[in-house]
């Protein structure tokens, strides 16, 4: 009876096993290389993710929507071809534009394109280069191998005495989070 209880268990192990393999797959491609994010489905795409913001609208202008995805999806098929590990998605700029807001976008043109991204540790990053689709290719890949530097919304950094340091947003990492030292910080707001 045991060797059927363990020979049972473990058939069940594998079809679970497959039954997970095969929603974690359905689960990260349900949108295909080049989803529709909207506001309802934002949280469906896994990170690193790259976004494209415009006037998505396929209601209106369903042909225009389609010739500037179609030229992401060939930036992500070149990318999936090549086994980097990126999903890609558009949304519409206005239906977004609080999360534009939190890259540093403030002034959302109507015919602009903003590629921003999300790390695999929800890191943001900003295309900061004119947008073009080379442009957006070498940002995926640059944010696939860790080679950007991350938005942060801060001050410059400022010039530093020896005993009391000022942090911002930029330095709180090497400063605050130092291991080698003992950190006593003060928050306070300037007005």
């Amino acid at each position: 009876m045991t060797k059927l209880n363990h020979i049972f268990n473990r058939k069940c192990n594998i079809h679970l096993f497959f039954v997970e393999e095969n929603f974690n797959f359905l689960s990260q491609s349900s949108h295909g290389l080049v989803g529709h994010r909207t506001l309802s489905n934002a949280g469906d795409y896994s990170k690193p993710s790259v976004v494209v913001y415009y006037n998505v609208d396929y209601a209106r202008d369903a042909k225009g929507t389609n010739y500037v995805r179609n030229r992401i999806l060939k930036v992500a098929k070149k990318l999936a071809d090549e086994n980097v590990n990126v999903q890609f998605a558009v949304s519409n700029a206005e239906e977004f534009r609080q999360e534009l807001g939190q890259f540093g976008v403030t002034d959302v043109k109507k015919d602009a394109k903003y590629a921003l991204a999300r790390g695999p540790n929800d890191e943001k990053y900003r295309l900061t280069d004119e947008f073009s689709f080379e442009a957006l290719e070498d940002f995926a890949r640059k944010l696939v191998n860790g080679e950007l530097e991350p938005y942060l919304k801060s001050q410059p950094v400022p010039e530093q005495t020896e005993d009391v340091k000022v942090v911002v947003a930029k330095n709180f990492d090497e400063i605050v989070n130092d291991n080698t030292k003992d950190v006593l910080i003060e928050f306070y707001a300037p007005w």
